[in-house]
C-alpha cells in the first residue's frame, strides 16, 4: 500500500515504524491466524539525498530499486529533517529529540556529553525490548557519539558499529568515476558487512529478532561511483540547471550562510556570494555526478532487499529508507531553505 502524508518530521521518526509495524501486523492478521512474532527492522540512511528520485516525479533519475520499494510502501511527499547538517540531525533522529534539546548543532558536541549522558537512543529502544541491534555505515557522524555510541548495540565485542573511512576522488574532484577492478568504495563495504550480519541474524536464533541499521555514505560529496553510473545519465551540457539559481528578492540575509558549499574541491569555483552560486557549466557537471551517485546508492539498496528477501526474511521484515537531510545543487547551500531540508522519506 502507498499512502502520502504531510508536515512530518524526523523527530517523531519512531511513530512512523510504530506505523508501519502497525499495517504489517494487520496485514499479517488478515492473511493468517497464527500467532504473529516480532517483527525484523531493517533501517537505512543514506546522505544528503534530496527527493530526486522516481517515486517522488523524477522520471529522468535511475533508481529502479527505491522505486520498487516505494511501490509497496508508505511514503511522505513532506518530509522535513530538524537541521540542515548531517551531524545535528543525525543526532536528532536517532534520539527523537530535536536539537534544541540535544543540544547539538555542530560537527563537535554529542548528545551523551550535552543533554542526554542516559538517553534511550533509537536503537537502543529496541536492544531494550528484546531486538538484536546492530549498525553499520554512517548511522550516527561519524565519532558523534564516540564509537558509534556503543549503548545502541548489542555485542559490541563481536558486531561492533562498523564505518569504513570515506574515500574521494583522484586530484581532489568533487566527482569520479572509477573502474571498480581497481577501487574500493566505502559504501560497498559497508553492504558487504551488512549482507554478514543479516545472514548471521538469519541463521542464529539468538540474534532475531534484529534492528539492522545501515548508513549509506553517498551521495555525500565527493561523488565517487563505479563506472557505469554515469553513463546512465545524459551528457552535462544536456542536464538540467537548477530551477531557483539565486538568492530570493528581499530575503531575510540571516536565512543565508556564508560557508563554502564545496570546499577544497578544485573544479568548483568557490563563492561567498549571495547573487550567484555556481557558474552552469559546474553546475551541470556536479549535477550529474551527484545523479550517479544517488543510482550507485540505490543499487547497493536493491542488493540489500535482495538477501533479505533470498534468505526468507522479507515478509517478517519492516523495512524503513530516509535521508538525513536535503542537498543543494546549484541553489544556495547551507541555509534554511526547502532544499536543504526536503528528504525522501
Amino acid at each position: 500500500m502507498m499512502a502520502k502524508l504531510n508536515n512530518f518530521s524526523l523527530g517523531f521518526y519512531l511513530l512512523v515504524v510504530g506505523l508501519a509495524f502497525h499495517h504489517k501486523i494487520l496485514k499479517s492478521a488478515c492473511a493468517t491466524t497464527r500467532s504473529l512474532s516480532p517483527l525484523n527492522v531493517l533501517y537505512i540512511v543514506v546522505d544528503d539525498l534530496r527527493p530526486d528520485l522516481e517515486p517522488y516525479g523524477q522520471p529522468e533519475m535511475h533508481t529502479p530499486n527505491l522505486a520498487a520499494l516505494a511501490k509497496r510502501s508508505l511514503i511522505f511527499d513532506r518530509a522535513y529533517s530538524q537541521f540542515s547538517f548531517c551531524a545535528p540531525s543525525r543526532q536528532s533522529f536517532m534520539t527523537g529529540r530535536r536539537p534544541d534539546t540535544t543540544q547539538c548543532w555542530n560537527f563537535k558536541d554529542n548528545f551523551r556529553e550535552t543533554t542526554g549522558k542516559d538517553w534511550v537512543s533509537f536503537p537502543q529502544h529496541f536492544k531494550n525490548h528484546g531486538y538484536f541491534t546492530s549498525g553499520v555505515g554512517k548511522l550516527y557522524h561519524p565519532l558523534l557519539p564516540p564509537n558509534g555510541d556503543p549503548p545502541s548495540w548489542s555485542d559490541n565485542l563481536n558486531y561492533p558499529y562498523f564505518n569504513p573511512p570515506y574515500l574521494g576522488c583522484p586530484d581532489k574532484e568533487s566527482w569520479c568515476s572509477l573502474n571498480p577492478a581497481q577501487h574500493n568504495f566505502s559504501d560497498e563495504l559497508t553492504l558487504t558487512e551488512a549482507l554478514r550480519r543479516m545472514r548471521h541474524s538469519a541463521q542464529d536464533p539468538a540474534a532475531r529478532p534484529f534492528f539492522l541499521g545501515v548508513g549509506f555514505k553517498k551521495p555525500h560529496l565527493p561523488f565517487r561511483a563505479p563506472a557505469g553510473f554515469i553513463e546512465l545519465y545524459p551528457p552535462a551540457e544536456n542536464i538540467s540547471l537548477a530551477k531557483h539559481k539565486t538568492w530570493p528578492e528581499d530575503a531575510p540575509t540571516i536565512a543565508w550562510n556564508r560557508c563554502l558549499a564545496s570546499p577544497g574541491y578544485k573544479d568548483i569555483t568557490q563563492k561567498r556570494d549571495y547573487a550567484i552560486v555556481m557558474e552552469d557549466d559546474e553546475a551541470r557537471r556536479v549535477r550529474r555526478g551527484y545523479y550517479a551517485a544517488v543510482s550507485f546508492t540505490d543499487s547497493l539498496v536493491g542488493k540489500l532487499l535482495n538477501e533479505l528477501k533470498e534468505l526468507g526474511l522479507e515478509e517478517n521484515t519492516i523495512v524503513s529508507f530516509h535521508s538525513d537531510h536535503g542537498w543543494q545543487l546549484g541553489e544556495v547551500k547551507a541555509t534554511i531553505l526547502s532544499f536543504d531540508k526536503t528528504l525522501p522519506c
